[in-house]
């Protein structure tokens, strides 16, 4: 599965530039986030949130068989009612 690790001024940031850069929508990455920004000191020790974007395997639904002896032939399934005109 394809992957990328990426940083940004905050998880958002990060999030929306991993997307771009998977050319994915977030609905079709699992995100980890890694690291969460920090301000730091008066800009000392600052730090830039950093997330790791990877592609979700595509998730196939296999069809259910009908069993044959559930339906119910058209006769009986609907009877018809008639009303009084």
């Amino acid at each position: 599965m394809r992957s990328v690790e990426i940083e940004g001024g905050s998880i958002d940031d990060a999030i929306a530039r991993a997307l771009r850069a998977l050319g994915a929508s977030r609905d079709q990455v699992e995100i980890d986030i890694l690291e969460n920004a920090t301000r730091g000191v008066l800009g000392l020790g600052r730090r830039r949130a950093r997330v790791r974007a990877t592609i979700r395997a595509p998730f196939i639904l296999a069809p259910v068989p009908t069993p044959v002896s559930a339906a119910a032939p058209a006769s009986t399934a609907f009877p018809t009612v008639r009303h009084p005109s």
